[in-house]
């Protein structure tokens, strides 16, 4: 993993001020999610387990994606870095107003499906604003889509968590855990591409170059389902 990659929580002083299917919200439809990558010892600063991240500084260059910012390279690019996050989130899989699809006999089904989620700086503040409150350990969220593209999203927590109901029954747990574990081990490597500064030239620059030279002549985001027996929903309200 590159060095300019870290591990953070909510109570990590090392965050400055300043390939699975990825999690991209739709717009037009609520979702219901929860923050599936937890600490395991509860922090002595917020007094919870707090949700954990990665994050580097990154640019992100149109048709070459998010790239590590390594030293000297906002002078070869011709602007600052800023920084990228990703967790690992599980997906319930709802209908277009956040609510358990149901079965034939009207009984909601709890499937799901375990995602990297990757957004800024703002979002992840957003979230540990959340967090003093809500605790996002206890609580999924509700997610409403305002704009796709940009992921202009809102946050609100659920009353409840079907995932702190799952990790509760051992049944569950075990198999939940190794999902969330795997796909953790897959967030470095989409962070952002490692580039050489030899590479940065030669795969972006030159290409950014000759897409400008093109243009002048013309006119002109791992997953995994499962569906959890009722005695799960039977303990949540």
């Amino acid at each position: 993993m590159s060095d300019l990659i870290k591990q953070a929580g909510f109570d990590d002083d090392a965050v400055p001020s300043s390939r699975p299917d990825n999690y991209k919200a739709k717009e037009g439809k609520q979702d219901r999610i929860a923050m599936a990558w937890v600490a395991d010892e509860i922090s002595k600063k917020t007094g919870k387990r707090d949700p954990q991240f990665i994050f580097a500084p990154t640019f992100y260059v149109p048709g070459n994606g998010y790239i590590l910012a390594k030293p000297g390279f906002d002078k070869l690019i011709g602007k600052q870095p800023k920084k990228r996050f990703a967790t690992v989130v599980i997906v319930y899989q709802t209908d277009k107003e956040g609510e358990l699809f149901k079965d034939e006999d009207g009984k909601p089904i709890l499937s799901y499906s375990i995602k990297p989620w990757f957004f800024s700086e703002q979002k992840y503040r957003d979230l540990k604003s959340l967090h003093n409150k809500w605790d996002l350990s206890k609580h999924d969220l509700d997610i409403s889509c305002i704009e796709e593209q940009y992921q202009n999203i809102t946050i609100q927590p659920h009353p409840n968590s079907y995932l702190e109901k799952m990790m509760q029954k051992e049944k569950y747990k075990e198999k939940l855990m190794a999902q969330i574990e795997a796909t953790i081990q897959t967030l470095p490597n989409s962070l952002g591409r490692d580039l050489t500064e030899e590479e940065l030239r030669e795969d972006v620059l030159e290409e950014e170059e000759q897409s400008v030279t093109d243009d002048s002549t013309e006119e002109f985001s791992n997953s995994d389902s499962d569906e959890i027996m009722n005695d799960i929903l039977d303990d949540i309200e």
